[in-house]
């Protein structure tokens, strides 16, 4: 993260980042909203993400410029080198916008190109030789100083993500003294427990509606009932037993809860699909609200198995239980009739 200035006007600090020539053609290139990628091994030229240009009110076009001052140890004598950075804005990437922040991309060979060329004079005299920057680095101890400016792993494909992932999450569990860090796998993480931290509380309110769904139809089952007694109380005199009674009103019950069930399921995808485009809109993040249809703790079809179940379960009782304690009489069901 350093502080920069764009166009001459001082800003808050950004993270700048190293971008290999051909991933940069590869992934950058797919992701370029506007612009174009830089060119081949060039440390003029950089590409931007959409917050960045949010936040800094920048364009293509602009200049980005950045100093630093660094002091290289030699033996008995210390380089102090001042280095200006000068990037114009060729293009602008659409990112993840999940914890996302302004970031700027660099030519990774452009760069060492560059530090190639920037040669340390004090250590060059000292060794009687041309000593630049990427000279001094690659010749540096494990346990100098300088050496804990890490290095930069880049991963060009499916299987070296996946690899490098796996070696992420291995490091990150042991107590190894070299990590790898990595924002794109923090935020994927962060995402992922978020998304299902989400789902688990959405899937609790979901239950509670289903719920109270079949209690209201049961009650409406019940109702029913009540309404019509009548014909209940000339069944009941024509020999037709209680059990059969509630059997059919539980029937009745049961089927409007399993059609209301899979109506639900069917048009669930498209109330998601608005929730998350609003979420989208208003706080930047999408894909939050997800319904797990196929698979659910581990099973197949579980959410919609155990949807389907409960529904008719809880209509079956609240629809049943009610009648089965309730105690009819028929003269008075026909004299009020």
């Amino acid at each position: 993260v350093n502080a920069y200035r764009l166009e001459e006007m001082k800003k808050e600090p950004v993270s700048f980042s190293l971008l290999p020539d051909d991933l940069t053609k590869s992934k950058a290139k797919s992701l370029l909203k506007e612009g174009r990628i830089w060119k081949e091994k060039n440390h003029k030229e950089c590409i931007v993400n959409e917050e960045f240009i949010r936040e800094s009110k920048g364009r293509i076009g602009d200049v980005i410029s950045l100093d630093n001052s660094i002091s290289f140890q030699g033996k008995n004598t210390i380089d102090k080198k001042h280095m200006s950075f000068i990037f114009e804005i060729v293009g602008v990437v659409s990112e993840f916008s999940f914890l996302n922040q302004p970031r700027v991309y660099v030519s990774y060979e452009g760069l060492e190109e560059r530090l190639s060329n920037e040669i340390l004079l004090e250590i060059s005299v000292e060794s009687e030789e041309d000593v630049s920057v990427v000279d001094y680095l690659s010749r540096a101890n494990n346990d100098d100083p300088i050496s804990g400016f890490g290095y930069c792993l880049f991963a060009n494909g499916k299987e070296a993500e996946e690899a490098l992932h796996e070696e992420y999450k291995k490091r990150k569990e042991s107590d190894s003294s070299l990590q790898i860090e990595s924002d794109s796998f923090f935020v994927e993480e962060s995402f992922v427990s978020l998304t299902s931290s989400f789902a688990s509380s959405f899937l609790v309110f979901v239950v509670v509606a289903f719920a109270g769904l079949a209690l209201l139809l049961g009650m409406s089952s019940y109702s029913s009932w009540v309404a019509w007694r009548k014909e209940s109380a000339i069944l009941l005199v024509l020999g037709a037993r209680k059990e059969d009674l509630v059997a059919t009103l539980q029937i009745e019950s049961i089927l409007i809860a399993l059609i209301s069930a899979i109506v639900a399921l069917a048009i669930s995808p498209l109330f998601s699909l608005l929730a998350n485009t609003l979420i989208q809109t208003g706080l930047g993040v999408g894909g939050l609200i997800r319904i797990p249809f196929l698979y659910f703790r581990g099973f197949l079809f579980g959410f919609p198995f155990l949807l389907i179940h409960g529904v008719a379960i809880l209509s079956s009782l609240s629809s049943g239980l009610p009648l089965l304690l309730s105690s009819p009489n028929v003269a008075e069901a026909l004299r009020d009739e």
